[in-house]
């Protein structure tokens, strides 16, 4: 069996495994979709969901081709304070786009802008990886950090960079 078809098959165990996570993602892809739809930039959004996908599976496919040993996941404190941290810094992130892509943020006030600017750092988790390291003390080890597959980040920029000049020319950062 050749490594495509592999991978295929393990995003496809993946979704029989855990089908509510699946659901999730299918309607964060619906809402993606349809916002774009709404916008009249339907091809931008189909072409964005794939950038998404397909980064996923070129990740998936180098994890396979090169593996590395499973790592058990410690929990250093009690599930429901963990599950509590990831969901409460994911809703302060969501609070952030919410006010910049959909709150009037070109007629806000300025100092009101600069209110919303900290919690920037809940929309990219750099908040939450602070508080893991810091306040749980973790090692970045333990939350999977590791310079093995460096080279990923390329990849996943030149596909998603790639499919908004093929789909969005007048969006990419490229030009």
């Amino acid at each position: 069996m050749n490594i495509i078809s592999q991978t295929l098959h393990r995003h496809i165990d993946i979704i029989r495994r855990y089908p509510a996570a699946f659901l999730i993602a299918l309607f964060t892809f619906a809402v993606v979709i349809y916002h774009e739809y709404t916008q009249h930039r339907l091809l931008y959004g189909i072409g964005y969901v794939f950038a998404v996908w397909f980064g996923a599976f070129v990740t998936d496919v180098v994890t396979t081709l090169f593996p590395k040993k499973d790592k058990e996941f410690p929990i250093k404190k009690p599930v429901w304070q963990e599950v509590a941290t990831i969901a409460v810094c994911t809703l302060l992130g969501m609070v952030f786009f919410i006010v910049r892509f959909h709150g009037g943020w070109e007629t806000m006030n300025p100092w009101l802008k600069l209110s919303f600017m900290p919690l920037l750092l809940f929309a990219f988790p750099i908040a939450l990886a602070l508080i893991y390291l810091f306040r749980y003390k973790y090692k970045p080890s333990e939350l999977g950090g590791n310079v093995r597959y460096w080279y990923l980040a390329i990849f996943i920029h030149i596909i998603v960079g790639s499919i908004t000049l093929l789909t969005a020319p007048d969006r990419s950062h490229w030009t």
